[in-house]
Protein backbone atom coordinates (compact mmCIF):
# COMPACT_ATOMS: atom_id res chain seq x y z
CA UNK A 1 0.00 0.00 0.00
CA UNK A 2 1.45 3.36 -0.94
CA UNK A 3 2.08 6.08 1.63
CA UNK A 4 -0.67 8.30 0.21
CA UNK A 5 -3.19 5.46 0.19
CA UNK A 6 -2.29 4.58 3.78
CA UNK A 7 -2.66 8.20 4.83
CA UNK A 8 -6.00 8.44 3.03
CA UNK A 9 -7.17 5.34 4.89
CA UNK A 10 -6.00 6.83 8.20
CA UNK A 11 -7.80 10.09 7.46
CA UNK A 12 -10.98 8.20 6.57
CA UNK A 13 -10.82 6.23 9.83
CA UNK A 14 -10.14 9.42 11.75
CA UNK A 15 -13.12 11.09 10.09
CA UNK A 16 -15.33 8.16 11.08
CA UNK A 17 -14.05 8.37 14.65
CA UNK A 18 -14.66 12.11 14.65
CA UNK A 19 -18.23 11.66 13.39
CA UNK A 20 -18.97 9.01 15.99
CA UNK A 21 -17.63 11.11 18.84
CA UNK A 22 -19.42 14.23 17.59
CA UNK A 23 -22.70 12.37 17.97
CA UNK A 24 -21.90 12.23 21.70
CA UNK A 25 -21.15 15.97 21.83
CA UNK A 26 -17.39 15.77 22.21
CA UNK A 27 -16.33 17.62 19.05
CA UNK A 28 -13.13 19.16 20.44
CA UNK A 29 -11.94 15.84 21.86
CA UNK A 30 -12.87 14.08 18.63
CA UNK A 31 -10.68 16.43 16.60
CA UNK A 32 -7.71 15.85 18.89
CA UNK A 33 -8.14 12.07 18.87
CA UNK A 34 -8.56 11.96 15.11
CA UNK A 35 -5.43 14.06 14.56
CA UNK A 36 -3.44 11.91 16.98
CA UNK A 37 -4.54 8.76 15.17
CA UNK A 38 -3.22 10.05 11.85
CA UNK A 39 0.05 11.33 13.37
CA UNK A 40 0.67 8.11 15.30
CA UNK A 41 0.18 6.00 12.19
CA UNK A 42 2.54 8.24 10.21
CA UNK A 43 5.17 7.96 12.95
CA UNK A 44 4.81 4.17 13.01
CA UNK A 45 5.29 4.02 9.24
CA UNK A 46 8.34 6.30 9.42
CA UNK A 47 9.90 4.10 12.11
CA UNK A 48 9.65 0.98 9.94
Amino acid sequence: MSENTSRDTDVMRAAQLHAALMSFGVDAHARVLAARLVVANEQNRAAQ
